[in-house]
């Protein structure tokens, strides 16, 4: 009888265990970013930098011209100065009817179309669209302000 309530009180606390634990488990998680709490809970932020919010709170904001050129890069067209370029040295700009403007999100300058024959580029043999045949996956990342685009407007055409 004496082992039985052994048995029976060790059986006890390790289900007593096992209820703390699947609680534990199943209690609520919020993790608040921003505000009064800052930004401390990101690991990793890339492109970006901490500037002043409202209310005297942090705030993530763009980092000027973060856009870096790396030997992935295939293509990076830069408009801080009046004339496009592509950084990459892949590409060569054979025409180019942009507006250069001060007004970006990122970096110093920006390109404007408006609606005329936009920026014209050829690929050199290294480039990924100078040759032809299969090229794989790729990604392609711009940013766009909508807001003055004609309809029908060609974005992009390969």
């Amino acid at each position: 009888m004496h082992i039985n309530r052994r048995i029976l009180f060790f059986t006890f606390l390790c289900l007593l265990c096992i209820d703390n634990v699947a609680l534990f488990a199943l209690e609520e998680k919020t993790l608040t970013l921003g505000g009064k709490d800052g930004w401390t809970h990101i690991e990793r932020m890339q492109g970006v930098v901490i500037g002043s919010g409202r209310y005297g709170y942090d705030s993530i904001e763009l980092a000027s011209n973060s856009r870096k050129n790396t030997k992935q890069t295939d293509l990076l067209i830069d408009f801080e100065e009046d004339e496009p370029s592509d950084i990459s040295g892949n590409y060569d700009v054979v025409t180019s009817d942009l507006v250069h403007s001060s007004f970006s999100k990122m970096g110093n300058g920006s390109g404007m179309a408006r609606g005329s024959g936009g920026l014209r580029l050829r690929g050199t043999k290294n480039a990924l669209f100078g040759t032809s045949g299969n090229i794989g996956s790729f990604l392609i990342e711009f940013w766009l302000c909508p807001s003055i685009a004609e309809n029908g407007e060609i974005v992009l055409s390969w």
